[in-house]
């Protein structure tokens, strides 16, 4: 079995090969002894530097993607994202199947690209997407991106239920319903067998001079580093033999310096910076007499393997997984999160009880026993060889009951607005930020048309079932660019589907009667885009979205002398009682945001999923769309489910969210 693996994280590559900076990776390595080939997947960080952990295995391989520092550099990461497909993509004839680790956004993005190709797929889940994201945001302005966190976690939730998924942690196994999906509980062990510390010499270690606490892990927010120099302070304000080790870097590095100097211990504060996995990190371990963890936020955190794999008693924060590492406080005390006083007087607790260290040491070494490397990577490739066919290929569908909509492959459908004659020049339609956002002018139009028709795409427009060509081309909202943008469309012997705000018929900026009579009489095919455009049209009682619908049928009726069987929804605000108001209006395709070219069909109604074209959409981009192309459409789709189910779960916290997002770029 040939494994592509992808974790998120940074390489480096130097005269002696490629390495990284992250111990995670001896784990997947470590996995190529149980399988034929191990793909690595990362970005390479430029110029020529080194990590402690270098890539290698005559049956492992590193495949470089493009570079980006951090995920919240949106717009290094957006322009890296179609090159990380294409290298992807050009790997998957070579495995059997991908390991991709969330929430890393690529990670959902490869899954589309490899799904579309046939090749298996398994998640990883290491932490708990919300809680990770709420802790890692740089600042408040940020804040938008905890709602669509939350949205991001549903798609997950979701996904488990058919996607074998990996998760850390008896929390997050509850959380993706291991109990009924194919979902494998974890911890990621850099624990061997051999690192085991011998039961009597860790209970020989002496507690009558200096009482060395460590603390090992990144020196971050979610980490909550700073707290440590204050239980420092306070255990040595009773008894000054306490001192602290650090072995982590971050940028609280400093603050948790200034802090144990502000309290008049920096002396018995050690920071050691970054100590790599192995022989000197295993230094500290043997030489300190417990091991004290004060994070906020946790996956299974493998420096609780590691303490207990060196016989020494814990006191850690109950968050996350933590719980479960310590066997529900059997192998070590847990305490509240940001509790200094409980952390000290537990750690008090610790020296003054033998009986309770010797309890402790010996079942944290208990439980190590069946938490090592080797323990935990026979467990993940026996899950893998369950859910990946011999040979690779897509596994044998599971049995599922039959949804309510009905699923066939259909034209990609490209979403355009209004087309402006020339830049500076009003494009007609809907004002305001949200509008202006979709509006492009003549000239990139053009080019957009002219990459697609260079594509070999066959361009026109669908039938009442939703048959018909590989591309077709909407435009919504009834803007007074209509008969500009149709000319264009017939230049190139093309038609388009024109979706219209019968309200707005005759006003400043929008079509007249005479121009909704011209497109059909053209050859291009006019919709209901509502009657009033409302701004969430799937929050409205019944009986109102009803007559939105009703009432704009009505009107293009009288316009057309026939009624229209076409309508788009707007706002892309679609729920069930959207489609069913649709289907009872006598309307046959409803035409929705979703970018998918999949067609759901229920009963006589089609629904047709769309790709938005906004003003700083690339034309190859747009010809992309028009091919299917993963690389292209994954990041929309990805973005489109994030926000959906966001929207579901706090539909009043999105719209802020949204609106914060939308100030933020511009838009």
């Amino acid at each position: 079995m040939r494994i592509g693996i992808h974790l998120e994280l940074a390489f480096f590559a130097d005269a002696e090969g490629i390495t990284t900076d992250d111990a995670v990776v001896l784990f997947a390595l470590e996995l190529a002894s149980r399988v034929d080939e191990v793909a690595l997947f990362g970005r390479l960080t430029p110029g020529s530097s080194r990590g402690p952990y270098p890539i290698t295995g005559d049956n492992v391989r590193y495949v470089e993607l493009p570079h980006y520092d951090t995920l919240t550099e949106l717009r290094s990461v957006s322009r890296a994202i179609r090159r990380s497909c294409t290298a992807f993509s050009r790997e998957l004839d070579r495995l059997d199947a991908v390991w991709l680790f969330l929430p890393s956004p690529l990670a959902m993005i490869f899954a589309v690209v490899a799904k579309r190709r046939g090749v298996p797929v398994i998640f990883g889940q290491r932490q708990d997407t919300p809680q990770y994201i709420a802790n890692r945001l740089p600042s408040r302005r940020w804040a938008w991106a905890i709602p669509l966190a939350h949205g991001l976690d549903r798609v997950q939730r979701r996904l488990a239920r058919r996607i074998p998924t990996t998760v850390v942690g008896r929390e997050l196994a509850d959380k993706f319903g291991a109990d009924r999906n194919p979902v494998l509980e974890m911890g990621v062990s850099l624990v061997r067998r051999a690192d085991l510390a011998p039961l009597d010499v860790a209970l020989d270690k002496s507690w009558d001079g200096e009482l060395r606490l460590l603390s090992v892990g990144r020196l971050e927010q979610e980490k909550n580093s700073t707290l440590l120099a204050d239980i420092v302070a306070q255990l040595r304000a009773a008894d000054p033999r306490w001192t602290l080790d650090v072995a982590g870097v971050g940028p609280l590095m400093a603050p948790l310096r200034e802090r144990a100097r502000e309290l008049g211990v920096e002396q018995a504060v050690r920071l050691r910076g970054y100590v790599p996995n192995g022989e000197p990190l295993q230094d500290l371990y043997r030489n300190a007499n417990a091991f004290l963890h004060v994070s906020l936020t946790e996956g299974l955190p493998q420096v609780l393997f590691e303490a207990h794999a060196a016989g020494l008693p814990i006191v850690a924060t109950d968050v996350g997984g933590v719980s479960d590492a310590l066997s529900g406080g059997r192998t070590g005390l847990l305490v509240a999160p940001r509790d200094g006083a409980a952390a000290v007087q537990a750690l008090e607790h610790l020296r003054d009880d033998s009986a309770l260290r010797r309890e402790l040491i010996e079942a944290g070494l208990h439980s190590v026993r069946s938490q090592t490397m080797e323990v935990q990577l026979d467990r993940v490739a026996a899950f893998m060889r369950e859910h990946v066919p011999e040979g690779g290929g897509a596994p044998a569908p599971r049995r599922r009951p039959r949804p309510a909509a009905r699923r066939s492959r259909g034209a990609n459908v490209l979403m355009y607005h209004d087309v402006a004659a020339g830049p500076g020049e009003d494009p007609g339609g809907f004002e305001g930020p949200g509008a202006e956002r979709y509006q492009i002018d003549l000239a990139r139009f053009e080019d957009h048309l002219d990459r697609i028709e260079a594509s070999g795409a066959e361009v026109g427009v669908l039938s009442e079932s939703a048959n018909g060509p590989a591309v077709a081309i909407t435009f919504d909202d009834g803007g007074n660019s209509a008969l500009r943008i149709a000319a264009a469309l017939e230049r190139r012997g093309w038609r388009g589907h024109f979706f219209v705000t019968t309200s707005r018929v005759g006003t400043p900026r929008f079509v007249d009667l005479g121009a909704v009579r011209e497109l059909a009489r053209r050859g291009h095919v006019v919709g209901s885009h509502s009657h009033t455009h409302p701004d969430a049209i799937g929050a409205l009682p019944a009986p109102r979205i009803l007559e939105e619908w009703e009432r704009s049928r009505d009107a293009l009726s009288d316009a057309l002398g026939k009624a229209p069987t076409f309508a788009s929804v707007p706002g892309g605000a679609l729920s069930p009682a959207v489609i069913r108001a649709a289907a009872s209006a006598g309307y046959r395709v409803l035409m929705t945001s979703n970018p998918s070219s999949r067609i759901q069909r229920y009963g006589d109604l089609s629904l047709v999923g769309r790709y938005a074209i906004r003003n700083t959409t690339p034309a190859g981009r747009v010809a992309g769309f028009a091919r299917g192309n993963p690389a292209a459409c994954a990041p929309q789709w990805l973005a489109w489910q994030a926000k959906s189910a966001a929207k579901r779960l706090s539909p009043g916290l999105y719209r802020i969210a949204a609106g914060a997002s939308s100030a933020r770029s511009g838009a």
